[in-house]
This record gives structure tokens, C-alpha cells and sequence, in this order.
């Protein structure tokens, strides 16, 4: 039973909770609508530097006393930027609640963007590019992005370029910081042994000095279909295809779940038992459902020797088709079953269910209840299956993406 509760405080800023009792720790979490997806090509990459410069110090801490204050009641804290999304949170002991919501809204209000601190994340980031293009996972899926939104922020990394970075500056990252840092664009997501109305009156007190409506609003991206073969002295070959599909919010959304589960989702799906188990075309395979608020694509990946690579591509298209004629009942109850043990095991996190929170704020403007969502998941059927699949594997959509030496 969902124990949900949700305040706007006079500034704007929603505060959302979920008290549970038998718990020790409170998760918590700053959540910004804004990531990746609103810049621009002269600040790409912006928001990821914004989000590792929050812990490099305030005006009334340094980044090691951040770190310290944390640690030394046992807690952890940490951040993470999306294509839509940055968040900042962390996790305590029940009595130390106080503490994290003071630590939170320091840095969110206060960060002391310092010089130095800057120069020596500006390396970090760097480092962190570099390791990525050493990543051909990562190299295979940031082409396929690049190919099927070329013209706009939605196909460029979160990271950004070297060029951007080595561009960056701190007036760029307080102009970001002021464009879409505003209360309207935040949620406060609390859930773990803490009332409501006490997280309430922590949130009014640390966070007031947070003004401003602005909302983020994104443009829609147009997808593309095409092709893009990356040379790459590797032993194996990566392969990344995808179709345009649908948004997290669309009422299909569930149904494409449940296809994409029953593809390539585990042992049992098809694409691994034909293209691995069968044929020993691919060490790995799966197929997987990327959706945002407003667009989203279906795909398959997979990791094979350069001299199996159309072979793969052409088995996998063929395993698309062949589920599409003869999904059975066995197998849509083992998607559905899937589906809702890993919903139900993500209730036993206060980290899962603190980010629960705040996407459903984000995406619907409201709570989802575990029991609404159970029901949408088990009341879907074969058909509904059938046509989600078909939407989203037009073959004019197709977006190819290969690395490798083939």
C-alpha cells in the first residue's frame, strides 16, 4: 500500500514523500527537469558539468567537507545526469535526515564554482570521455543516436564533445544553472522512515532562497532512419539496430514492454535462444525499449565476429517478424511475471522508490500507485502485444549502427 504524500511550498518547489516506517534510512533526492536533451550545440555537455561541479564546494563548504559531513554518519551521496533529467541524492540514517536535506539544498543553492575547482573537473570529464570511446558498446549506441536525431540535442552524447569541454567555462554553467534551476523545474523525492510533514518543514526551511517559473520546454526530436558502419580494429563486431517507438507516456507503452521482454529480455527470449543458443551467431544479444516523454526507440544489440554480422542483423529481423505471427499465451504471462516481480523487488529500495517519485512527477503530473500500475501491466492482451510491436518495427525506420572490422 503506497503511503504517498505531496506539498508545494510557497516558492513552487513540489516536496513528494513515501513514509516507511520499517525502515532505518530516508532516501533523497533533488530531481531538475533539464538534462542532455535543452543544450545546445555550443554548451553540449553542459548539464553533466553542472552536476559534477555540485559537489566541489559551496560557499559554506568545501567539496571534502560535502563528502565528510555524509560519511561520517554512514551515508552515501551521489548524482547522475540524463537526456532529461539531473539528479542529486543521497541516502541516511532516519535521524540524520536533517542533515541530508541541508547538505542537498547547499549545493543546489549555493555552489561556490571556484577556479580551481573547475580546471580540475574540466580534466575529470575529459578522462571520462576518453574512457568512453574506448567503450565500443558506448561508441556503437552514440552513432546510432547521432544517426536517428541528427539535428538535434536528443542524438548528441551526455558528455558532450572534447571541443565543448575544452570550451566550457563557468559563466556557461551558471547561465544553465539560472535558465532551468528554477522551483517549478524541481522535486524533492523523500521516501524512507521520515513523516511527511516533517520532510515538509525541512524542505520550507533549507530551501528558500529557490525563486523563479521558468519550466523547461523541449522541442520534439524527428527521428531518422540510415546506416553507419564504423571501422575499428576489433576482435569482435558490435551491432546496434533500432526503430522509432513510443514515449514512456503513451498508452502502448506497457504492451511494448512485454514484446520487448519476450524478444530479447533473458535466456528464454527468442533473439537469445535463436541467435545464440541455436546458432552461436552472438556471445551477447538483447533487445531493449528506450522512451522519454515524448519519443523513444525499440532496438536490439549485439556483440558477434565480423564474418556474422549480416547474418546476425538478417536473424534478428527475422525473429522480429516470426514473434510478431505467433506470440503465445506462455509467453506473455512470463513477460508479465517478469515485469512485476521486478517492480514489486524495487519496493524493497527506498533509492528505487524515491526515484519512482519523482519520474512519475515529471512524466504524468501525478503519482502512479504500484496497484495501477499492476493492473495496466496484467490486464494487457496478445493483441494489444501484437500491435504495440508492429508501431514500432516499421521497416522504413530501420537505424543501423556497426563497429567493428567487417
Amino acid at each position: 500500500m503506497d503511503t504517498f504524500n505531496q506539498t508545494t511550498l510557497a516558492n513552487g518547489l513540489t516536496v513528494v514523500t513515501e513514509t516507511l516506517p520499517h525502515v532505518e534510512s530516508v532516501s533523497m533526492g533533488v530531481y531538475v527537469r533539464t538534462g542532455s536533451r535543452t543544450e545546445t550545440a555550443e554548451n553540449s555537455g553542459v548539464a553533466h558539468f553542472l552536476e559534477h561541479m555540485a559537489f566541489k564546494g559551496t560557499h559554506s563548504r568545501s567539496a571534502e567537507e560535502i563528502a565528510m559531513a555524509i560519511e561520517d554518519v554512514g551515508g552515501n551521496i551521489n548524482a547522475y545526469t540524463s537526456r532529461e533529467t539531473t539528479a542529486y541524492h543521497l541516502k541516511v540514517l532516519k535521524e540524520d535526515a536533517e542533515l541530508g536535506v541541508d547538505i542537498l539544498s547547499d549545493i543546489i543553492q549555493n555552489p561556490a564554482f571556484l577556479e580551481e575547482e573547475f580546471k580540475r573537473e574540466q580534466g575529470v570529464i575529459l578522462q571520462e570521455l576518453a574512457a568512453s570511446l574506448d567503450e565500443p558498446e558506448e561508441i556503437v549506441f552514440d552513432n546510432l543516436q547521432e544517426i536517428i536525431y541528427p539535428d538535434h540535442a536528443m542524438g548528441w552524447s551526455i558528455l558532450g564533445t572534447k571541443k565543448s569541454i575544452l570550451e566550457m567555462n563557468i559563466p556557461k554553467l551558471k547561465a544553465f544553472m539560472k535558465s532551468y534551476y528554477h522551483p517549478e523545474n524541481m522535486v524533492v523525492s523523500i521516501a524512507g522512515n521520515i513523516q511527511h510533514q516533517t520532510a515538509v518543514d525541512l524542505c520550507t526551511g533549507y530551501f528558500n532562497k529557490l525563486t523563479g517559473q521558468q519550466k523547461t520546454v523541449n522541442t520534439s526530436p524527428t527521428y531518422h532512419a540510415g546506416a553507419r558502419n564504423t571501422h575499428k580494429d576489433l576482435e569482435q563486431s558490435h551491432i546496434a539496430l533500432c526503430f522509432n517507438a513510443m514515449s514512456s507516456t503513451d498508452p502502448h507503452f506497457y504492451a511494448a514492454n512485454i514484446f520487448t521482454s519476450i524478444l530479447g529480455g533473458g535466456m528464454t527470449s527468442r533473439l537469445f535462444q535463436e541467435i545464440r543458443e541455436k546458432r552461436g551467431l552472438a556471445y551477447s544479444i538483447y533487445a531493449y525499449l528506450a522512451s522519454y516523454s515524448d519519443c523513444g526507440t525499440f532496438g536490439i544489440y549485439a556483440g558477434t565476429d565480423a564474418s556474422q554480422v549480416q547474418a546476425t542483423i538478417e536473424v534478428a529481423q527475422q525473429e522480429i517478424q516470426k514473434l510478431q505471427q505467433n506470440i503465445t499465451v506462455k509467453e506473455l504471462n512470463r513477460a508479465k511475471v517478469g515485469l512485476l516481480a521486478g517492480l514489486k523487488m524495487s519496493l524493497e529500495s527506498t533509492d528505487s522508490r524515491m526515484g519512482r517519485m519523482a519520474k512519475n512527477h515529471f512524466l504524468y503530473g501525478r503519482h502512479m500507485t504500484i496497484e495501477e500500475i499492476v493492473n495496466d501491466i496484467e490486464r494487457i492482451t496478445l493483441d494489444e502485444v501484437i500491435h504495440a510491436s508492429k508501431v514500432m518495427t516499421n521497416p522504413d525506420d530501420l537505424a543501423l549502427s556497426t563497429l567493428g572490422r567487417q
